[in-house]
């Protein structure tokens, strides 16, 4: 904005489906958001902590998923 802050925000989108039969077994979206000064050494730092938890929150989700499916 026009007093020198900014923010990032962040979102992944992914399926989870098996191959051959191409059947999705799970969708997700994650995503953050980070207020910050709109400096471009700021501005990347908050794009790499954004995209590192969206990172941790998708492997989360599909380790929750895995564990639920896992065959006895």
């Amino acid at each position: 904005d026009g007093e020198g802050q900014g923010r990032t925000d962040c979102d992944v989108r992914f399926i989870v489906a098996t191959y051959p039969e191409k059947a999705i077994k799970m969708m997700a979206t994650v995503g953050g958001s980070l207020e910050g000064t709109a400096e471009p050494a700021d501005q990347a730092a908050a794009q790499a902590a954004c995209l590192a938890d969206a990172a941790k929150q998708s492997a989360e989700k599909i380790e929750t998923f895995l564990r639920a499916h896992r065959a006895p």
